[in-house]
């Protein structure tokens, strides 16, 4: 996750330290924070959710890897919103 602090002459600082994971979204903003970008920290979530349920099923051939997917419903309405 790369967090940019817009600092009043222009310079932007970026951070990936793991400890921001825990701040809520208002704590960063309170420290200056203006722009936090995801996309990357998204893509690595859903391949890891793909990884867990691959791993589940090639060495326990179980399908419990799939517990926590969004039904089709789900994944419809949130494109829609």
């Amino acid at each position: 996750m790369f967090l940019t602090r817009c600092h009043g002459w222009g310079r932007l600082g970026r951070s990936r330290r793991q400890n921001h994971l825990r701040r809520r979204r208002a704590e960063i903003a309170a420290l200056g924070v203006r722009r936090v970008s995801v996309g990357g920290a998204m893509a690595r979530a859903a391949l890891g959710g793909f990884s867990i349920a691959s791993r589940r099923l090639i060495e326990n051939g179980t399908f419990d890897g799939f517990a926590n997917a969004l039904t089709g419903g789900e994944l419809n309405a949130l494109f829609q919103s």
